[in-house]
């Protein structure tokens, strides 16, 4: 039981990295944009 909460947090761990990813991302791309225009 313990190992499947784990493999569960893992995922949405996994799942958070990737949406601050590409946010972080799209910050980054509406900042250059900003300031290069």
């Amino acid at each position: 039981m313990q190992l499947l909460i784990e493999e569960k947090v893992e995922e949405v761990v996994i799942v958070m990295e990737g949406y601050l990813d590409v946010s972080e991302r799209t910050v980054l791309a509406a900042f250059t944009r900003h300031n290069f225009c």
